[in-house]
């Protein structure tokens, strides 16, 4: 039937299509940002930033967001390997205890749904030493109470399915998005987040900063005492950060030491040790000229 659709209405339904998901992008940006920034105890308004510095934060959020899904994805299509394609329903009238099978299948769920539970009251009462697992138990929360919730008669029949299906998995979109940008901002805080040197103008001596957020006006940067600076990319000269590879060892290399690969180390600033070399000649034949041997 879309194969008749005039080229006119195929694309409008392109640019209806593009336009929602540049939407939802943007919308998501938000979140992410909105959870980054409240980390660092900052609001939107003390934040130089422009529209393109939310648009760019897709490069921060997609790939872990495209990880989660795609681990999602893997372990619903394992489940189903296994279980053949049946559908629940299937599964419990084919065995021969239907309601010990039912029951039995409804722990893992309870299970889940108790653990995430706790993990939000853990992270009420401790702290954050429960805040990488507080997303997760606010998502699994709020999607058992939508099930619950939703799962009234009248409900059923007058409540459309996108409606329902939008408000189960919406929210536990955005609380994870929001939960991302936290976490991100918390790690870069973290003594283990690598510092970069920063050489600004009319300074003789690199600051030595952890980059926080690049913005279309400058930088973003976590200062020495630990408060968050602002640098326009007009006082910035040179950034250099610390990149090195750390080759990935496998079981041999670390049992019994075969199959490492090498690593050369960095080189060393040979024209420092060429200079103070020079330096050092020159200052020893100037006392050799100011004392001369008999």
């Amino acid at each position: 039937m879309s194969d008749n659709l005039p080229w006119a209405s195929r694309f409008d339904l392109s640019t209806k299509a593009i336009g929602l998901v540049a939407s939802f992008s943007l919308a998501a940006s938000l979140l992410y940002d909105w959870g980054f920034y409240l980390a660092l105890d900052l609001s939107f308004l003390e934040v130089p930033s422009v529209l393109s510095d939310h648009v760019r934060s897709e490069l921060l959020w997609f790939p872990k967001i495209a990880v989660s899904l795609g681990a999602l994805l893997f372990i619903e299509m394992f489940i189903q390997r296994m279980e053949k394609g049946m559908t629940e329903d299937e599964i419990i009238s084919s065995t021969s205890d239907p309601e010990r099978t039912k029951r039995f299948r409804e722990r893992p769920e309870k299970f889940i749904a108790v653990t995430a539970m706790l993990g939000v009251i853990g992270y009420v009462i401790a702290g954050d030493v429960f805040l990488g697992i507080l997303p997760i138990g606010l998502c699994i929360g709020w999607m058992t109470f939508s099930v619950w919730a939703q799962s009234s008669a009248r409900l059923l029949v007058r409540r459309p399915v996108a409606i329902r299906l939008a408000i189960h998995f919406l929210p536990p979109i955005a609380i994870w998005l929001f939960f991302t940008g936290y976490n991100d901002a918390v790690r870069l805080y973290q003594p283990s987040a690598g510092s970069s040197q920063l050489s600004i103008k009319n300074t003789s001596k690199p600051e030595s900063v952890v980059l926080l957020r690049l913005l279309d006006k400058g930088l973003l940067v976590k200062e020495q005492n630990g408060a968050v600076g602002f640098r326009p990319w007009s006082e910035i000269e040179k950034i250099e950060t610390p990149g090195k590879y750390a080759p990935r060892k496998g079981l041999i290399c670390n049992w019994i030491g075969v199959g490492c690969l090498p690593v050369s180390p960095a080189p060393l600033p040979t024209n420092v040790d060429e200079k103070s070399n020079s330096t050092a000649e020159e200052a020893l034949r100037d006392k050799a000229a100011q004392h001369p041997s008999p």
